[in-house]
């Protein structure tokens, strides 16, 4: 109640309008009881569009001398050009995993066009490791899927003549042992290499 009623009580000094005024709603955020037992008194305020419509800077009244709050969406969009250069990195990692995949296919005697197709690449990968095809069904089941996947890894890295080192690589570095495994001088030596 008294976070509700200060809220409340600052719009006015914030927004530069009054309440009744104004377009936008005002909530607030209090402590959790445990933040609250740790000694934190601090409530946030905040205002939003009830439309839902998302906000872009800041709705502080420059006449009445409000500052440009710390972490506000005008400051934590990516500019023009840095989300370009996120975008071209983005989609050269992409091409290269594709690239990769594609050739891991192509060295084990599958097509390599098998790799771009979701879920089929995982039923294909799984045969690669030497796994049943089904097991791609474990792979929607939470927890599950995770123990799938390391199996599913080690067993791949085995199957090319790599050990659990290689393995822990694909599962933990991809980006960088996918290519590795692929343009490197690895053979595939096939789902008999996994027992020995």
């Amino acid at each position: 109640s008294l976070a509700s009623d200060g809220c409340l009580a600052s719009f006015e000094a914030y927004v530069g309008v009054s309440y009744r005024d104004s377009e936008l709603e005002v909530s607030h955020v209090t402590p959790t009881e445990e933040a609250w037992n740790d000694g934190d008194r601090d409530v946030i305020c905040f205002v939003f569009q009830p439309t839902g419509e998302k906000m872009t800077g800041s709705v502080g009244s420059p006449e009445a001398g409000v500052d440009e709050p710390p972490g506000t969406a005008a400051e934590d969009t990516v500019s023009g050009p840095a989300s370009f250069v996120f975008g071209v990195v983005a989609l050269a990692l992409s091409v290269l995993l594709f690239a990769a995949m594609w050739r891991i296919f192509t060295k084990a005697g599958e097509a390599g066009w098998k790799s771009l197709i979701p879920i089929w690449n995982f039923i294909v990968l799984l045969r690669i490791a030497g796994r049943p095809a089904w097991w791609v069904i474990l792979l929607l089941v939470p927890f599950v899927n995770i123990v799938v996947l390391i199996i599913m890894y080690v067993d791949l890295a085995k199957a090319f003549g790599k050990g659990i080192g290689f393995a822990l690589g694909l599962l933990l570095l991809g980006f960088i042992f996918l290519p590795v495994l692929a343009f490197g001088d690895a053979h595939y030596r096939g789902r008999l290499a996994r027992s020995s």
